[in-house]
């Protein structure tokens, strides 16, 4: 005998009893990086971040077929449903996510048939990596050609210093030969 609230009802194990078992899924909470991402951050993952599991749950109201929960990731790369058969936990591993905007849609099933609907998550993005953003890309070029334009002055100084002493040492030789010659001058004079 089986109670409910409304009257008791008699079960007889012999019986064949066929059931349309109702099948419906709800997405909990998001979690990356083991932190639980609320639903106003989800826009806001960074790239740190590209490896999330969202929670989902399934009821269902018929056990003589299997769960089977179908997903589906859209996104940069839209992937064809996948099924997880006889699912022992509540959570899906998504990892390794190129930066872009991503949607996960779940489905649950009675071995492949009675679909529940479907339900969509909100969209969230995985940013770029810093180093492949816009304002770092354009600093990284600012800054190595501000720095080859203070290698080049500085060779530039360089060389013209080597010139000036180049210019002085021949100056100071010139005055040195000079000085030679006036004595050599003077001392043929004076033998003369």
């Amino acid at each position: 005998m089986i109670g409910t609230t409304k009257r008791f009802s008699i079960y007889f194990s012999e019986e064949t009893f066929v059931s349309k078992g109702i099948l419906i899924v709800y997405l909990e909470e998001f979690e990356a990086a083991g932190k639980i991402i609320l639903d106003d951050q989800l826009e806001k993952l960074s790239f740190g971040q590209n490896t999330i599991q969202p929670g989902f749950k399934a009821v269902e109201l018929h056990q003589d077929k299997e769960l089977w929960i179908h997903y589906k990731l859209t996104g940069p790369s839209n992937e064809t449903w996948k099924v997880i058969r006889d699912p022992k936990t509540t959570r899906l591993l998504l990892s390794n996510l190129f930066p872009g905007e991503y949607q996960v849609a779940f489905k649950a099933s009675y071995e492949g048939e009675d679909f529940s609907e479907e339900l969509i998550s909100k969209v969230f993005r995985i940013k770029k990596p810093f180093y492949l953003r816009f304002w770092f890309i354009h600093f990284t070029i600012f800054f190595s050609k501000g720095l080859g334009i203070l290698i080049d002055v500085f060779f530039r100084y360089l060389h013209k210093l080597g010139v000036l002493k180049t210019a002085f040492d021949t100056k100071e030789k010139e005055k040195i030969f000079a000085e030679q010659e006036l004595k050599m001058f003077g001392i043929a004079q004076k033998k003369g």
